[in-house]
């Protein structure tokens, strides 16, 4: 999946977490859909990551979370409806320009 624009390459957080992640839809589904468990087969991840961005979609938070997973460079799990190879990707193209 091709991505677009994302506007963040800064090298310091500017987000305070506890603010958004307190009106974050995630809060009252807990942990399961966004944090792969280990051995995770590529079908389940696929389904698991879709529910978690079906999450996202609709979650008021949602940017707050993207720029503060982009920012802290989280390495694990769907942030923001990021998955952690489109984070990666992302912060590898605000790198090289």
């Amino acid at each position: 999946m091709a991505l677009t624009t994302v506007p963040i390459c800064h090298d310091r957080p500017t987000v305070d977490p506890t603010r958004w992640r307190e009106s974050a839809s995630c809060t009252s589904v807990g942990d399961y859909f966004f944090f792969a468990p280990e051995s995770e087969a590529d079908h389940a991840r696929y389904l698991r990551e879709d529910i978690a961005r079906g999450i996202c979609g609709g979650c008021v938070a949602r940017n707050h979370c993207r720029r503060y997973s982009l920012e802290t460079a989280q390495p694990y799990g769907v942030w923001g409806g990021l998955t952690e190879w489109e984070r990666k990707e992302i912060l590898e193209r605000c790198s090289a320009s």
